[in-house]
């Protein structure tokens, strides 16, 4: 009962933000006719009821803006090094941002809307768009914010709203939470997010885009649903409704300790790897593993509480149960695999489920199934019955780095343990979206110790770009490592990006003489092929191409090569 409560009292908090501070569709078109137009040389400004404050490209306004009046919106296309105060009671504020705020002084004391990388809710984005600065004990009350940009803020404490940070955008900023507080990423997060101590809230995360940042602590509840690649690792705060789910096709790679506080419920579609360890699952928690999923831990398994499995658990050390393991039906098997010692003093298969289990140096008689046997062993339970070579140990991939070395991308990886493994594929991508193989490792087979592997990609894209590892079995299945992302300097600036139909490239930083330019698609087809002089400003027509992502390939005349993406709205 406390549970539902709980969650009622969550729905209803963003069902009154909502209500109190969405804009209107009016409300997103206004930046493009502003009301009032603020200079460098204002000092203190007041909006008025329903007004558009506007602070245009090129200007650094250090002075004041103070809201307290309902349905102001502030659009900032230049640099706010200043003050911004929306006072309590207002209703309807929206701060659009498309330039840079790198504040400290910015206090809002009501439910506000920020758009941080557009000005008309994110049908015009402007990458470049950053928002800085220490928001610490200034903010009183729940926001809405969507980053289509960079977002490098600290929110300390943050009362509770939403986040939603858009696919190519990324969140560094340091987060704090204060009250119930949902997160939808379909970008870069690699911010930590720290669970309030003061009181229980409720943080709900959904990741469908590349998650590394330390989430834990406090006393509340944690619900996150990883629908793509987290990578790091965390402790569940100690409340009673804590859960995480790795969703079909999705990979939870965890790069550091996984803590079981409170009550927990793990559930695994996908792939979910624990390379460093991880608590018990305890007596008021579960684990649900399910058909065709695989969840590996590298050191001791220990279950108190209850477990299904459907799919494939792997422990490199110790197994331990003492609470309650179920499986499938005759075709759908659960299998387990252990290195280390192996106990059951709990129920094992007790209610007629299908499972088998597979000890590394299996007990004489092998029937006898674990090195120590007790509690409840059902009788469709085998031990050792599916062979290794049908249902092979995955590939327990515990590091994956991309880092710039020089000229060059240095692509390294390490492995636990491989089972009938292939090779590596290093995957390289655009746009985090679609990848294409750039280097194959062979991989060792079945060795006997940790692996470490290296790879090198000798001509990367300049500005962002983002690497991958595919590993192939010997029967051709395939799994994907987490993504790693590596940002690398532009030899050459183009303009406006995105762009409706033409680019202005600055090539004044490359040798007079001429270029090669060529606009690729993101598998690698050339579309337009140009000669453009070095050393000065051309314009690129995009006309003939359909709306999309593409690669701008620049190689001088000293035969230096510059590639970074450009966008056509």
């Amino acid at each position: 009962m406390m549970q539902r409560a709980t969650l009622m009292r969550f729905r209803r908090v963003f069902v009154l933000l909502g209500l109190a501070s969405l804009p209107s569709a009016a409300a997103w078109a206004q930046c493009t006719t502003c009301s009032t137009t603020l200079d460098a040389k204002t000092n203190n400004y007041t909006a008025k009821r329903g007004e558009v404050v506007c602070i245009p490209a090129g200007v650094t306004f250090t002075g004041t803006i103070n809201v307290p009046q309902d349905g102001v919106t502030i659009c900032n296309s230049g640099t706010i090094t200043g003050t911004i105060s929306v006072n309590p009671g207002t209703v309807g504020t929206v701060i659009n941002n498309v330039g840079a705020i790198s504040t400290n002084n910015i206090r809002l004391d009501a439910a506000t809307v920020i758009n941080n990388g557009s000005s008309d809710g994110g049908t015009t984005v402007v990458a470049g768009a950053s928002w800085g600065g220490y928001l610490g004990g200034t903010i009183t009350a729940a926001l809405t914010i969507t980053n289509y940009a960079g977002w490098q803020a600290q929110l300390q404490p943050l009362p509770g709203g939403t986040i939603n940070n858009r696919s190519g955008a990324t969140w560094s900023g340091y987060l704090t939470v204060g009250a119930d507080l949902a997160i939808t990423n379909a970008g870069t997060w690699t911010s930590q997010v720290q669970e309030g101590s003061n009181s229980p809230t409720i943080s709900i995360i959904q990741n469908g885009g590349t998650w590394s940042g330390y989430v834990g602590g406090g006393s509340g509840s944690l619900r996150i649903t990883n629908n793509a690649s987290w990578t790091q690792g965390f402790n569940f705060p100690s409340g009673a409704n804590n859960a995480f789910t790795t969703a079909r096709g999705a990979t939870t790679t965890l790069n550091g300790y996984l803590g079981m506080g409170g009550t927990v419920a793990l559930t695994n579609s996908g792939t979910m790897n624990v390379p460093n360890g991880m608590a018990a699952v305890g007596s008021t928690s579960s684990l649900t593993n399910a058909a065709g999923s695989t969840f590996a831990v590298t050191g001791d398994f220990t279950n108190q509480g209850t477990l299904s499995n459907l799919g494939t658990l792997t422990s490199s050390s110790n197994f331990t149960n003492s609470g309650t393991i179920t499986g499938g039906g005759a075709a759908q098997r659960g299998n387990f695999r252990s290195a280390g010692y192996t106990v059951n003093n709990g129920n094992f298969g007790a209610d007629g489920s299908y499972l088998d289990f597979c000890d590394s140096t299996p007990p004489t008689p092998a029937s006898n199934g674990f090195d120590s046997r007790g509690g409840t062993v059902g009788t469709n339970v085998t031990f050792c019955a599916a062979a290794q070579s049908t249902t092979p140990l995955p590939v327990v991939l515990t590091h994956f780095s991309a880092q710039q070395r020089g000229a060059v991308v240095l692509v390294q990886w390490a492995t636990a343990s491989e089972v009938n493994s292939k090779e590596f594929v290093v995957e390289r991508s655009a746009d985090g979206r679609q990848f294409e193989a750039l280097q194959t490792v062979a991989s060792r087979g079945t060795p006997a110790a940790a692996s470490t592997y290296t790879a090198t990609d000798a001509q990367p894209l300049a500005g962002l770009s983002y690497y991958r590892l595919r590993q192939v079995d010997q029967d051709g299945t395939r799994r994907y490592s987490p993504v790693a992302n590596v940002s690398r300097a532009v030899a050459f600036g183009a303009y406006p990006n995105p762009t409706p139909d033409a680019l202005t490239l600055d090539l004044n930083t490359l040798p007079p003489g001429p270029c090669a330019v060529r606009l690729l698609s993101l598998p690698g087809q050339v579309l337009l092929s140009q000669a453009l002089a070095g050393g000065q400003t051309q314009l690129l027509s995009l006309a003939p191409l359909p709306a999309g992502t593409y690669l701008l390939e620049v190689t001088s005349a000293a035969q230096s090569r510059s590639v970074q993406r450009v966008v056509k709205r």
